[in-house]
């Protein structure tokens, strides 16, 4: 693990409080006197993580919530005694309760239930109270990153996002995946270049873009999550940051290669082009040079014996017109070869 990973870890840990284990008596539940400071006529909720809460809440089924009721008629002591209100809610089984206090577990899911319409001995249109909604803690696993385990969030809405994200994530890599096994493949193949529509290759930025943005939405989604006390949420997001970072990667490798095996079948292919131009031409120079040559080094020898008898004869370049056409024939001769057999236009497109 990086050191910012690590400065990371750090962080989230610090915003959660502590991991799983954090229901317990490092975490305890808050003081309801403390609880109570500032409210009257006020239910307050008090959670295992020391935390407290006064609007709404959201908790998964097999929760304990503590509530106290907070009034300024009970004297110095803002917490009023259990013998003056009760709560009784379906769903909400009553655990344990001393003089203040009432602790009762979650058992049930619920939505938005008010629970200033539940709170007995008192008049809900005198009182506040926090909107109750308890949720259940499925459609959280993490099994596509291979690392199953179950993220707890705090609310439904956000479990239905990371839900609606998960199922877009997992669509996206399944192509990468696919795109990146075609780019593989293609790569390997004698003809590289022919072996993928241009239009497959083009989409592998667009494959990564779409990992990276739908990974980042989940990523939040875990930070969010962890800073509600979510189980598990932390080493979800690195494992979601490590799982997207190797399938985008991947699939960058699986593009560089091919790209890299086709610009070899282009430089194979630009040379193969050189050769076949350039052989025949190169034939044609040496034919018609040597021809050439012996053409010359005859009509050399006449003029000598000519000029034993006339020392006006000379020899000029207008006796080598011969040579010049003879060369230029060979020459066009040998790139007549090549494109009556290949073919000009595959030439151009090959050396394109």
């Amino acid at each position: 693990m990086t050191r910012r990973m690590v400065a990371l870890a750090a962080l989230l840990v610090v915003t959660v409080g502590c991991f799983a284990g954090m229901a317990t008596a490092s975490t305890p539940y808050a003081d309801p006197a403390t609880a109570c400071e500032g409210e009257n006529q006020q239910l307050v909720a008090l959670l295992e993580n020391g935390d407290t809460a006064s609007d709404d809440l959201a908790v998964f089924v097999g929760t304990e919530i503590r509530f106290v009721f907070c009034s300024s008629e009970s004297g110095g002591n803002s917490a009023e005694t259990t013998d003056a209100w009760g709560i009784s809610v379906d769903g909400l089984n009553n655990v344990a309760s001393d003089s203040r206090t009432i602790t009762v577990e979650a058992s049930s899911p619920m939505d938005g239930i008010d629970l200033a319409e539940h709170i007995e001995r008192k008049s809900a249109d005198q009182i506040d109270a926090p909107t109750l909604t308890v949720v259940e803690a499925g459609s959280t696993n993490t099994s596509y990153l291979e690392r199953p385990s179950e993220v707890r969030f705090g609310d439904s809405s956000t479990r239905a996002s990371f839900a609606n994200a998960r199922g877009e994530y997992v669509s996206a890599v399944n192509e990468a995946d696919s795109l990146a096994k075609n780019l593989t493949n293609a790569a390997d193949a004698e003809d590289p270049a022919n072996a993928l529509d241009s239009n497959d290759v083009a989409a592998a930025d667009s494959h990564i873009t779409t990992i990276n943005d739908v990974s980042t939405r989940i990523e939040r989604l875990f930070v969010r999550a962890a800073a509600n006390g979510g189980e598990g949420a932390t080493a979800a997001y690195f494992a979601q940051q490590e799982h997207s970072a190797a399938v985008t990667a991947d699939l960058e490798s699986a593009a560089d290669n091919y790209v890299a095996a086709v610009e070899t079948q282009a430089t194979d292919a630009r040379l193969f082009a050189t050769a076949l131009l350039f052989g025949p031409f190169v034939a044609g120079v040496l034919v018609g040079g040597l021809g050439g040559r012996a053409i010359s080094r005859r009509d050399l020898k006449q003029i000598r014996r000519e000029r034993r008898r006339d020392r006006t004869v000379e020899y000029s370049l207008g006796n080598l017109w011969k040579v010049f056409v003879g060369a230029t024939v060979a020459v066009l001769a040998g790139v007549a070869v090549v494109v009556v057999g290949v073919g000009i236009s595959e030439i151009i497109a090959v050396i394109a």
